[in-house]
């Protein structure tokens, strides 16, 4: 009897020591990417306004291999791995153990594959969509609604920065940041970050040339061809005036949405008009954008002067995208913020239906 005891409490030690050394003390990022041989990868824990704290440092063998390792488990929260120039985020809630495995020139486009973190493969996956342009503002939105808070505000901060254009899906964010993480300096940080959004907002319509219920002051400009087009030419149709730019993300994030209505609205008297406000001697970025974003209609002008084009000065534009909405009579019925994202196609359908919002 006295054996069989002894022998059951071997086993059990035994166990306690097996177990303990399957399951890390503190979190574990164990790394593949080809391309970053002999580079340094690093772990930083990091704010959604950038403060960023470095936790680790370590080199990246031969092979593209790395290990990083802490003594003591992360507490939730957003981090970064930096390899080289390029990064990805970790949302983590006390996991103890991430694999990520790919290709270094995928890493900050999310052509990575991210194991051990469904928050951060959730994040991954959609910023790789996003990229691709497979998918548009609405589609973000309601992604967004469908993810963990502190990885869809993670993700929001990186498509949306401080776009005043934005506050609706910030605000929704920050209600359940409240609700899921409470005690975290994110929440607090986010809620100081929609105040000043809002202020921003304010402050933008209260400096606002153009008045909603006033025709829009014509604009003449050369499209790619050398074309001079009117945007008086267009009156009779409901049309939206697209104020963006090649080099402007946020612009190139809301183009599927503006294409998606454009299409389905274009044969009931719908029409685009873009003006961009692409840099001089650019004209190439401006070309390409139009055709890789597939903005089919005809209407594509620019002066090239970038924040010193005249039609930016007359209306006042200081921000992009900047879209105004006009009536078949040239009047401006709506603008910015109420007519982006999935507001667009409402609006649109109105003014296409009843000759007002």
């Amino acid at each position: 009897m006295k054996n069989i005891f002894v022998f059951s409490l071997f086993l059990a030690v035994t166990a306690g020591f097996l177990g303990c050394e399957s399951t890390p003390k503190g979190f574990v990022l164990e790394g593949h990417l080809d391309g970053a041989a002999n580079l340094q990868a690093y772990l930083d824990e990091t704010g959604i306004n950038n403060k960023n704290n470095i936790l680790q440092k370590v080199d990246v063998d031969g092979k593209g291999n790395f290990k990083i390792e802490t003594q003591a488990p992360l507490q939730p929260g957003i981090y970064r791995v930096r390899v080289g120039a390029q990064r990805t985020y970790l949302i983590l809630t006390g996991e103890h153990k991430v694999t990520l495995d790919g290709n270094l020139d995928g890493l900050n486009r999310g052509e990575v594959t991210i194991t051990g973190s469904q928050n951060s493969a959730d994040f991954n996956e959609t910023l790789g969509k996003l990229t691709k342009n497979q998918m548009n503002t609405e589609e973000l939105s309601v992604q967004l609604k469908e993810m963990d808070p502190l990885a869809a505000m993670t993700l929001a901060r990186s498509v949306f920065r401080d776009d005043p254009g934005a506050i609706d899906i910030y605000q929704d964010i920050e209600g359940r940041m409240s609700t899921t993480y409470p005690t975290l300096d994110y929440t607090k940080e986010l809620k100081q970050t929609i105040a000043i959004m809002q202020q921003t907002a304010r402050q933008q319509q209260a400096a606002q040339k153009i008045k909603k219920g006033e025709v829009a002051p014509e604009i003449s400009l050369p499209n790619p061809d050398g074309k001079t087009m009117k945007l008086s030419d267009l009156k009779g149709k409901v049309v939206l005036l697209d104020f963006w730019a090649s080099w402007c993300g946020p612009c190139r994030r809301e183009n599927p949405n503006v294409v998606q209505v454009y299409n389905k609205y274009k044969s009931q008297g719908f029409e685009v008009f873009s003006v961009s406000l692409d840099r001089p001697n650019q004209k190439a970025n401006w070309v390409s954008a139009i055709q890789k974003d597939q903005l089919t209609w005809p209407y594509h002008v620019s002066d090239l002067q970038f924040w010193n084009s005249q039609p930016a000065r007359d209306y006042g534009v200081n921000s992009i995208p900047r879209p105004f909405l006009l009536d078949r009579e040239g009047r401006i019925v709506a603008m910015g913020d109420e007519i982006r994202g999935p507001k667009l196609e409402t609006a649109v359908k109105n003014v296409l239906t009843k000759g007002t919002l």
